[in-house]
């Protein structure tokens, strides 16, 4: 019942702003780059709304005195909160750990210039051919 509005909410908020922004997709890569970009925005929202139901399950729990259905619920707030919450966590760890491993360039151990470990403020500290890129010296 609830996924149906959901699933329609979820498509509005990629499609609207493109409509809004007057942006034009080209590629799939630009697609997927976009569609990235609204889940990294929709990630903080979502980790918002799983510690306000873990505090709204706290708040519940204090104030349902000696009701126990009312100490019950929110004891499913509460449990449903964390869960949320390692889930998600969890989730991004292991995309972060897979992103880092299969998808970005690596740093170079050493350099020339004597960054130490591949550290630099600016390209010249860095080995031939390399740049410095935030900090670290890439081939």
């Amino acid at each position: 019942m609830i996924k149906k509005p959901l699933i329609i909410i979820l498509g509005l908020s990629i499609v609207l702003p493109l409509i809004t922004f007057a942006e034009t997709i080209n590629n799939l890569s630009e697609l997927i780059q976009y569609t990235l970009t609204m889940i990294n925005l929709l990630i903080p929202v979502i980790f918002g709304a799983a510690v306000l139901a873990f505090f709204w399950g706290i708040i519940k729990f204090i104030s349902s005195g000696g009701d126990e259905t009312a100490r019950k619920e929110a004891r499913h707030f509460i449990v449903y909160g964390i869960v949320g919450l390692f889930v998600m966590v969890s989730v991004w760890s292991l995309v972060a750990i897979l992103k880092n491993t299969f998808f970005e360039r690596s740093t170079s151990p050493a350099n020339s210039g004597g960054g130490g470990g591949g550290q630099c403020v600016t390209s010249s500290q860095c080995g031939s051919g390399q740049q410095c890129v935030n900090g670290y010296c890439f081939e």
